[in-house]
């Protein structure tokens, strides 16, 4: 019987769905059933549906977190909040695709372009078989402050190797002011100096940028995350123990919803927090502090740190990661 004729709502309590969806062992399923209905998509939100359903399953949850230090790059995946430990840390200097939940790991060719490394981020296009695009800005570092020379490739693991594409262009002193992408519906997003948000699109390979709300103007904190599907920005008003955010509403015109307001009192006592880096679901978010990672539940205040290593003690990039435990061919088929 097909979602469209199951009246779900007659015949189930939300106490029964919730836990059919947390013993849905594929994710793609999963995905698919967060599109039957408002109140199934607010269950898989829900702040205790994460960790259960990563329990009941044995899928994975979490952030890999990667520095670069004197031209290594330093990668660790930080499992779900309950599990206080790292799982991978790799040193490498060429681009590789993994999936941790099965420790398989696959080299890929290294870019031609021999310029500095802005930002990195991947979209999965299809999953059987697996498709994968990386998204690669770069910069020539003899061009001290014009990001209109800003270089742009993808690496389609359906060719296997890497393109440049048309770049971004940004006028002289614009810049993107963080390695950290945010990717959601569809698209890649970075911050600029000049409060917009610099948007590449997938489909068409096509940039644009749009304004930030004008009451983050000139706020350090503020930062771009993932909330509940949404492109989402945050900013930490510590002496007020608040965290405010704003979700993009209207991805046509880019409008941003209505300032929103959330107490996180609890954590100055446990640390000060740099930023904001993420939300795990819609009752914990992620922190980033000097070298550690705190997980923080909005509802209770408590607080579940990860030790990172002095190597991370500076700015990182955050990528939210989720996978099954099925192996998979990192190369398509290509042997």
């Amino acid at each position: 019987m097909g979602f469209e004729s199951f009246d779900h709502e007659q015949k189930l309590c939300s106490d029964d769905i919730f836990e059919i969806l947390t013993r849905t062992s594929s994710l793609k399923t999963l995905d698919m059933c967060k599109c039957v209905s408002k109140n199934w998509n607010q269950l898989v939100h829900e702040s205790t549906f994460m960790p259960l359903y990563c329990n009941r399953t044995k899928n994975m949850s979490g952030y890999f977190i990667q520095a670069t230090i004197r031209s290594k790059n330093i990668s660790v995946f930080v499992d779900r909040p309950e599990k206080d430990e790292k799982i991978e840390k790799q040193r490498a200097y060429r681009y590789y695709v993994c999936k941790p939940a099965t420790r398989q790991w696959q080299t890929l060719p290294n870019p031609k372009l021999r310029y500095h490394t802005l930002s990195v981020a991947i979209f999965v296009v299809g999953s059987t078989p697996l498709r994968f695009k990386i998204v690669r800005l770069s910069k020539d570092q003899r061009v001290v402050k014009d990001y209109s020379m800003m270089k742009c490739e993808i690496f389609d693991s359906k060719a296997w190797r890497w393109r440049e594409t048309k770049s971004p262009h940004l006028p002289c002193g614009e810049m993107i002011t963080s390695s950290h992408p945010v990717v959601c519906a569809g698209s890649i997003h970075w911050l600029t100096n000049d409060e917009n948000v610099l948007v590449f699109h997938e489909a068409n390979e096509s940039f644009e940028k749009f304004p930030l709300p004008l009451s983050v103007a000139l706020d350090k904190s503020k930062q771009l995350v993932s909330y509940q599907g949404k492109l989402g920005l945050t900013c930490l008003r510590g002496r007020d123990g608040v965290m405010k955010i704003w979700t993009v509403e209207d991805y046509n015109t880019y409008r941003w919803g209505d300032e929103k307001s959330m107490s996180v009192s609890g954590l100055e006592s446990h640390c000060k927090p740099c930023y904001a880096a993420g939300f795990y679901n819609e009752g914990i978010a992620l922190f980033k502090m000097a070298n550690e990672a705190v997980f923080y539940r909005l509802g209770d205040g408590s607080v579940t740190k990860v030790g990172l290593g002095m190597d991370m003690i500076g700015k990182c990039e955050f990528f939210q990661f989720r996978s099954d435990l099925e192996p998979v061919d990192l190369r398509g088929g290509r042997g």
